[in-house]
């Protein structure tokens, strides 16, 4: 479980996410953020056994195992608690979900809840269409604003104004995230090796690996996302995390074009002629990829924690965020798990919230976290053991926040950053584009969004 028992720390993951940014200050403790803006005035009902018989829909991407069973677990344990609410469940893939919730947000009948992915491309895009609801009335209600800091709570803000960051609240989130380096143990001592825990070492043992016969990286590009972890992981390593956090954000001097991105651009291309990732990578999926390492097929695994609940079940398989160098703290991309927010549309604005806020309190933080996955609730009893993959997970993540060194997800940085970076990266895998061409793509997309503001 992720424990925030350090103002530090929950300052250190926003403050790396880019909140200071949007004027949201970094100062221990999260109170220098600027004040919430109240969306409406109205009389909250948090008692939701007086709401009568209603049924809530709730649309989630928890389709991998862990997080799967945790949804059905926490569904089946609120219906307990509330026997007059109904959940209807429909979980979709990431992927799927990106597709299709911004249709059926504009439909005459839309969820009632739904996770909504942060920054421009989904949450801002959904506020400025009035699509997702203020729930700064539910927040104040509920105390989720005393139960978060300021500074954890900014990345689910958006501004009158389209500005992300700040402002009125959208949703609170109920897992964290930490995106990283699964092992086979077995596997890599077969070939003489131990984990990496840097990316030197990793890049050593890569090479090493292919000479022997061994794949070194199994990969699933087709479903997009995970190209933006293969090559955030490289990007915060050879870069650094605060260049990746000034890419994402816009800042003043950043740019695409920079030696040290393209230099990642340049090494994702290599890794694929050399062989380092599976030649079928772009046409496997995400969840292809990682059944595929489960089996042994390869040594490594690059990917989030929202992965351990697959993978707890094997005694072979490990975590680590990868230093950029040798005795260097980790480095990695993360920070909070999807929003949940409540439609514009839904006619149980309060069951929704009170669904919302069981899903962050202490029961189903401990159901997350048996689960194998990191909620974002410290209040939860359940510890998992420091030597099991989730302990790994709690301990790699614990590890980024005390070093302030947990970088940002790429696709925040504009509306269409998302699908721009995943066709450039797969491009640049397939060899069909260079490392200049693709940096020159991304930076032209930012450009555009700037010129837009």
């Amino acid at each position: 479980m992720v424990r925030w028992n350090t103002a530090q720390r929950c300052a250190a993951m926003v403050c790396a996410a880019g909140a200071a940014l949007v004027g949201a200050g970094c100062s221990p403790g999260g109170d220098a953020a600027s004040p919430t803006s109240r969306s409406e005035t109205r009389t909250v009902v948090t008692d939701a056994s007086k709401l009568g018989q209603v049924t809530i829909t709730e649309w989630d991407k928890n389709t991998f195992a862990g997080p799967n069973q945790a949804m059905k677990e926490i569904n089946a344990r609120f219906e307990q608690k509330y026997p007059n609410i109904k959940v209807k469940r429909l979980a979709r893939a990431f992927e799927d979900l990106k597709t299709t919730l911004k249709l059926a947000l504009s439909s005459g009948t839309p969820p009632d809840v739904v996770q909504v992915n942060q920054g421009y491309g989904d949450l801002v895009a959904f506020t400025k269409a009035a699509l997702v609801r203020p729930l700064d009335p539910w927040a104040e209600a509920y105390g989720w604003e005393r139960r978060y800091p300021a500074t954890l709570l900014a990345q689910n803000r958006v501004g009158d104004d389209g500005t992300w960051g700040t402002g009125k609240l959208y949703g609170v989130s109920s897992t964290a995230e930490l995106v990283g380096v699964y092992y086979n143990k077995s596997v890599l001592a077969k070939a003489g090796l131990q984990p990496p825990t840097s990316y030197p070492e990793l890049v050593e043992q890569l090479a090493k690996l292919k000479a022997s016969g061994v794949q070194p990286i199994e990969f699933g590009a087709s479903t997009k996302s995970p190209t933006i972890h293969l090559f955030g992981t490289i990007l915060t390593s050879l870069a650094g995390p605060k260049l990746v956090n000034d890419l994402v954000f816009g800042r003043d001097g950043a740019s695409w074009k920079d030696p040290k991105a393209v230099q990642a651009l340049t090494t994702l291309g290599d890794w694929a002629k050399q062989g380092y990732i599976n030649k079928d990578a772009n046409g496997k999926t995400e969840a292809q990829a990682g059944a595929d390492f489960q089996k042994g097929k390869a040594a490594f695994y690059v990917s989030g924690s929202w992965w351990g609940g697959t993978f707890k079940s094997s005694d072979d398989v490990g975590f680590v965020a990868l230093a950029p160098s040798s005795g260097a703290a980790p480095a990695a991309l993360g920070g909070l798990g999807l929003l949940w927010a409540v439609t514009s549309k839904s006619p149980h604005p309060d069951a929704a919230a009170a669904y919302i806020d069981y899903l962050n309190g202490p029961e189903a933080a401990d159901i997350i976290a048996k689960s194998g996955d990191l909620p974002a609730n410290q209040g939860g009893a359940f510890k998992s053991p420091a030597d099991s993959l989730q302990g790994e997970l709690g301990s790699n993540i614990a590890k980024v926040l005390d070093a302030g060194t947990m970088a940002p997800y790429l696709d925040y940085a504009t509306p269409d950053f998302y699908d721009v970076i995943t066709a450039q990266l797969q491009q640049v895998i397939a060899g069909r584009t260079s490392a200049s061409q693709a940096a020159d793509a991304l930076q032209k997309e930012v450009d555009s969004f700037k010129s837009t503001k």
